[in-house]
């Protein structure tokens, strides 16, 4: 329906798709006759077109479907719809001024670098870490040259190799004329020395009769009776026994005395100073020997030039003849 106002009479019908289009007369310039009945012409237009890439026009809004779809060319996209589409999940996804040309990206990519071929040198120095090796500069490396040295299969575990290398297996015990494994004696089985399977160690060896010295003093002779006293004869120490320590005293007499007993110690004379090796004499009753005594750890230690003597603190009612008394001395 066209034409001008005055052809349009009250109560036209409209549909709710019809707009009014104003056009003005290109004839007459003046705006203030647009007014003009004769000047101005309203037109009802029921078919607006559809917007498209050469026309204006309407056009419908499309869903996050319709853009995740993507295949369709006549709904517009709202910054909405483009929002909750998968397009931008998988933009929001990139890393910000992501750079594919980055070394770090491609290689986390999973890709590799091209890289430059190392020679036979610079596998040898081994500090590169952006030349790649070849088999030609391998097999001239001295690391090549190292594994062609290696028995092909080679077992440290196998026994000949094992002994071809001057080792011994588990299984082989030591003898005087044979390589093997060895158990270390302890000192009572070095005190029993029969045992031809086990070895001595430096400490228990010291520790055994083997590492025992003995000093032998007289302090009466068999014929005369033992009395109360301090010794006057004195026995050194030699060089050889420096820094050893006093570990037992022996005491005998060559005739028991009778009734009570005969009590014996042992004093060390070290820088012009007496001090009694024993903290309990040795004992000596109805008996030939003793060796009860208590070694006063203290004053056990002996150095080159001291001197060892035996005092009689007590005797038997009948005294007992000959004393002698043996001093057995260990290196700690």
């Amino acid at each position: 329906m066209a034409g001008k106002i005055t052809d349009m009479t009250d109560g036209s019908a409209l549909a709710a798709t019809d707009r009014f289009e104003i056009t003005r007369n290109p004839t007459v310039t003046p705006l203030t006759r647009w007014i003009d009945g004769a000047d101005v012409t309203l037109r009802v237009v029921t078919d607006f077109p559809a917007a498209n890439l050469t026309t204006k026009g309407k056009v419908e809004l499309a869903t996050i479907a319709e853009v995740n779809t993507g295949t369709d060319a006549t709904r517009a996209v709202t910054p909405d719809s483009l929002e909750g589409s998968a397009l931008q999940i998988k933009v929001d996804g990139i890393e910000a001024l992501a750079d594919v040309t980055d070394a770090t990206n491609v290689v986390a990519a999973g890709a590799f670098l091209v890289a430059d071929l190392a020679t036979s040198t610079e596998v040898n120095i081994g500090t590169d870490a952006t030349l790649a090796v070849t088999p030609d500069s391998l097999e001239g490396s001295a690391l090549q040259i190292k594994v062609n040295g290696i028995e092909a299969l080679a077992d440290v575990t196998d026994a000949t190799n094992v002994a071809e290398a001057g080792a011994v297996m588990d299984g082989d015990t030591a003898s005087l004329t044979s390589k093997g494994s060895v158990e270390l004696a302890t000192t009572s089985e070095m005190d029993i020395g029969t045992d031809i399977g086990r070895a001595m160690n430096v400490n228990e060896f010291s520790a055994s009769d083997f590492g025992t010295k003995e000093l032998w003093i007289e302090a009466f002779s068999s014929v005369s009776d033992v009395v109360t006293g301090n010794g006057t004869s004195g026995i050194p120490i030699p060089a050889s026994m420096d820094g050893y320590n006093v570990v037992d005293v022996l005491c005998t007499v060559h005739t028991k005395g009778i009734t009570g007993a005969t009590s014996v110690v042992v004093r060390k004379r070290s820088g012009g100073v007496d001090s009694d090796v024993l903290s309990t004499a040795v004992t000596i009753g109805d008996e030939f020997f003793a060796s009860d005594g208590t070694i006063d750890t203290g004053e056990d230690d002996v150095a080159t030039g001291d001197q060892l003597y035996i005092d009689v603190d007590a005797v038997h009612t009948t005294k007992p003849k000959g004393l002698s008394v043996v001093v057995m001395l260990r290196k700690p």
